[in-house]
């Protein structure tokens, strides 16, 4: 779980994620609270997704499945049409993964849930 406090200092929310496995794991990412135009990035493969949708209350969510390609807002809109870049996965090891925005205000922050991911067994 990657809890990242948006409300200040938004531009450092960086996170070390270990996926203990020797495959690749497909992370679901749900975001939450007011931020403007949030983009999720795995630093240790370059590879970012960015959504152009601004999260306006602190009970709207975005959530992002990596495994199924969704992207849906407030659990039940399909807004994989305002999404641009890719779908990533955890390597095997650590994984340094940042939440960035336009801006932000209360309650910003990104949850990212993933099992380690085991190939051959």
């Amino acid at each position: 779980e990657l809890p990242l406090d948006m409300s200040e200092g938004f531009d450092e929310n960086a996170e070390t994620l270990a996926n203990a496995g020797n495959g690749h794991a497909y992370p679901t990412i749900t975001i939450t609270g007011i931020i403007e135009n949030p983009s999720i990035q795995n630093q240790t493969t370059g590879l970012s997704l960015s959504i152009n949708r601004n999260l306006t209350t602190t009970s709207d969510n975005i959530v992002i499945d990596m495994y199924e390609r969704t992207v849906l807002f407030n659990g039940v809109t399909n807004i994989a049409h305002l999404v641009t870049g890719d779908f990533w996965t955890l390597q095997s090891g650590n994984n340094v993964v940042k939440l960035n925005a336009g801006s932000s205000g209360s309650g910003g922050k990104a949850t990212v849930v993933w099992r380690d991911a085991y190939l051959g067994v």
